[in-house]
């Protein structure tokens, strides 16, 4: 299977997943949101830091609980000092988080989150390239992860827009045969409409 075909299926799936998280919050009159964001991540290996892209979509499911999805999109994934093999990186999971919306000040919302879903390769160029000593990656290969952190909302600051920013985790328990983990920022606007 192309990385187009893969591709295209993730986002229709990944749509699925939001069309329906976020009609079962109109059902139950939730709030709900879109998050589209941008950062870095960190990882404490040899691995190269690079930028992340995605964006997320979430429903109160019951106060303060929030669910979300989340598909997030790295341009060069690969170990430091090797040339780029024209890897790319296509994360999803889905999420639960804690809100302390009872310590609402001035529209900032501090908020916890833990998820698991998976990171899936795509090579820019499908033929056999070597990224680091013992490791060649293959078009779609797919590896579990977790993520955990936390973060802050800026609720409302214009109309129905905000500010979000997360501070994660997110470790692979069994990435080419060993564990890779690293730390990861974002940040972008947060749109939310919906009664909760």
């Amino acid at each position: 299977m192309c990385t187009a075909k893969v591709g295209r299926t993730v986002i229709i799936l990944g749509s699925l997943v939001l069309a329906l998280v976020l009609n079962a919050g109109s059902a139950l009159a939730q709030q709900f949101e879109i998050h589209p964001y941008a950062g870095g991540f960190f990882p404490n290996s040899d691995f190269k830091k690079e930028g992340i892209y995605g964006i997320r979509g979430g429903v109160y499911i019951v106060e303060p609980f929030e669910a979300d999805v989340n598909f997030g999109y790295i341009n060069h994934f690969r170990f430091r000092d090797t040339a780029d093999p024209g890897t790319r990186a296509y994360i999803w999971d889905v999420n639960g988080s804690y809100s302390f919306n009872g310590y609402n000040i001035k529209k900032a919302e501090p908020f916890v989150t833990v998820g698991v879903g998976g990171l899936t390769t795509g090579l820019h160029d499908a033929d056999t390239r070597v990224v680091s000593p013992g490791v060649i990656p293959k078009d779609n290969d797919t590896f579990l992860q977790f993520t955990y952190g936390g973060g802050l909302k800026g609720v409302r600051l214009w109309g129905p827009v905000g500010l979000r920013a997360d501070f994660r985790g997110r470790t692979l328990p069994n990435f080419y045969g060993s564990s890779l983990t690293w730390f990861e920022m974002t940040g972008g606007f947060n749109i939310i409409w919906g009664e909760r």
